[in-house]
């Protein structure tokens, strides 16, 4: 489970901190959902977001892996709840459009482009940037909203 962390002024993103939280698969899927949950609430009293992003969920190839996702999300949104955050979804494709300009982006482009904009090693895990990514697209569509509630349409 890839997570990323930016602060935003509205106009540009900061890297403050990513990486992938890693379930140990010998858990049962409780333990799992414990796993995550531990792991997550760690990041939260760490960092303090006042904003929370995540991916839609989608079907894979994995119809199995796609039901423990959702209880993954369910774990994430119960977190960022709690703690009182302004929560968004968003589609795989508007997160690589918004990056890449491509809706159809592959994961490596999205990397490529996310560790341009935070300045942040090429190295990084997929899952990482992906989330870096989803975090950016949060920024970017907050602002847009700010502008049109102002009057200014892009």
């Amino acid at each position: 489970m890839g997570f990323g962390v930016i602060s935003s002024d509205g106009t540009a993103e900061t890297h403050i901190h990513h990486g992938v939280i890693t379930i140990p698969n010998k858990l049962s899927l409780p333990g799992k959902l414990f796993y995550a949950h531990e792991k997550l609430g760690e990041l939260f009293l760490q960092f303090k977001p006042t904003c929370f992003a995540l991916e839609d969920i989608f079907l894979g190839k994995n119809p199995k892996s796609a039901f423990i996702l959702g209880h993954v999300r369910g774990v994430c949104l119960q977190i960022a709840y709690k703690n009182r955050c302004d929560i968004q979804n968003y589609a795989a494709r508007t997160v690589k459009k918004t990056i890449t300009g491509s809706g159809a982006a592959s994961k490596e482009q999205v990397r490529n482009v996310v560790t341009r904009l935070l300045n942040i090693s090429t190295e990084a895990k997929l899952d990482a940037t992906d989330a870096l990514a989803i975090a950016i697209t949060y920024s970017r569509h907050q602002h847009v909203q700010t502008l049109q509630k102002k009057g200014v349409y892009l």
